[in-house]
């Protein structure tokens, strides 16, 4: 059996049924059906000094989220969630017990699809740091419980990050810098 390494995966979601035939014997070949569903997505971006909003780029027949959220514990403190419009009606439980992490859970019993604001994370901030989102990890379900391909991205913080000299920090592959590097 021979499959190109370059066949790309199918780009438009759907039903596909890929046959696969021996190259020693034609007579001989297998058929598998593959389904590519949509790829949800969330996003994190700072709204205002210790405000993060998580943004749902893109739903797709969503029923439930685990969301994990981590935070810098020494410039954040005492999350407050409150939840966005995407998300009316929906069970969410929220978890912010354990200093630097924000867990979410939540569950609705008609699939959420589309665009739109997740949900809205307060701080109290401690010093003069606006503060900043570590990680943000989150996994879906559909109404049938099948896990959904998830994406979830962090905006780019803005502000300067100093290096000691001698550090360096990777732009691309291939290319470094070395000092202070500044993200806008």
């Amino acid at each position: 059996m021979s499959i190109p390494p370059d066949q790309p995966a199918p780009a438009t979601t759907g039903t596909y049924h890929i046959t696969a035939t021996s190259a020693a014997d034609a007579t001989k070949s297998a058929t598998a059906t593959v389904t590519v569903r949509e790829v949800s997505a969330l996003s994190i971006d700072q709204s205002g000094p210790g405000v993060f909003t998580v943004e749902a780029i893109k739903l797709a027949n969503v029923a439930a989220i685990d969301l994990t959220i981590t935070y810098d514990a020494l410039s954040l403190a005492n999350p407050q969630v409150t939840p966005g419009a995407i998300i009316s009606g929906a069970f969410m439980v929220t978890n912010t017990s354990v200093p630097g992490r924000v867990r979410c859970a939540l569950i609705n019993t008609q699939p959420i699809s589309g665009a739109g604001t997740l949900m809205t994370i307060s701080f109290d901030l401690l010093g003069a740091s606006s503060g900043r989102i570590l990680s943000m990890s989150a996994s879906f379900l559909d109404n049938q419980g099948r896990p959904l391909a998830t994406t979830a991205l962090i905006a780019a913080p803005s502000g300067t990050i100093d290096m000691p000299p001698g550090a360096s920090v990777s732009s691309t592959p291939g290319q470094s810098a070395t000092g202070t590097a500044v993200l806008n």
